[in-house]
């Protein structure tokens, strides 16, 4: 996999912060009722299992036991991301063990950042595991993104994959928030998630959940 570092264009606006925990329009989180949606906001569900340490996933291993195209950095706590007609939306849901897993994908126009939010109901001491694919430099595989594009509280894991701890969010569950500027934006986000305090793995029936990010998507920017 390769590493990139990059830095946003001008010209688009980000608001006051990253994602939006319960953004106007938006699903509600509240009890994770996901009550309401804007129009031509996408949904898709999934179910996961719990994955046995050591299992590899999806054929991708993971350890066992001036600019206003981007915003500031910060932890996974919503922040809001103000609609607009620019701004592109989409949501898919996946079940784990007692819980569920939202990721929101926003996409900024026209300088195509990408701003995503994995957020969750599940209690503990949880990790997300992640790498995308497309973007600059992409030669296959699982690319990692440059360290100005990953979140704070992340390490890399090996040559492999990035490891980010989930955060508080405001509706009291757990979130990762992820921005993808300029180049570093991507055609799919891959991941599980670790549960530290329990020894587990939450993933797709023995693969990656899987998010697609922009329309296509055929490699490198």
């Amino acid at each position: 996999m390769s590493t990139s570092n990059s830095h946003p264009s001008m010209a688009c606006q980000a608001g006051a912060g990253l994602q939006a925990r319960d953004r106007s329009g938006l699903a509600s989180a509240s009890g994770w009722g996901f009550t309401a949606r804007a129009p031509g906001l996408t949904r898709h569900s999934y179910h996961a299992k719990v994955q046995t340490p050591g299992r590899s996933l999806g054929g991708h291993a993971r350890p066992g036991p001036g600019s206003h195209c981007r915003a500031p950095a910060a932890a996974a706590a919503a922040t809001d991301v103000p609609p607009t007609a620019d701004a592109q939306r989409s949501e898919r849901t996946f079940d784990i063990p007692g819980a569920r897993v939202r990721v929101e994908v926003v996409t900024r126009a026209p300088c195509g950042t990408q701003a995503i939010t994995v957020a969750t109901d599940k209690p503990g001491s949880l990790l997300l595991h992640w790498g995308v694919e497309g973007g600059a430099g992409y030669e296959g595989g699982w690319r990692l993104p440059g360290p100005g594009a990953r979140p704070p509280r992340t390490v890399q894991y090996k040559q492999r994959a990035l490891q980010t701890r989930f955060s508080p969010a405001a509706d009291g569950g757990q979130a990762v928030s992820i921005e993808l500027p300029g180049p570093e934006a991507s055609d799919r986000l891959n991941f599980v998630i670790k549960n530290e305090g329990m020894g587990e793995w939450y993933d797709l029936n023995g693969a990656n959940f899987q998010v697609q990010l922009r329309d296509g998507g055929g490699g490198g920017a």
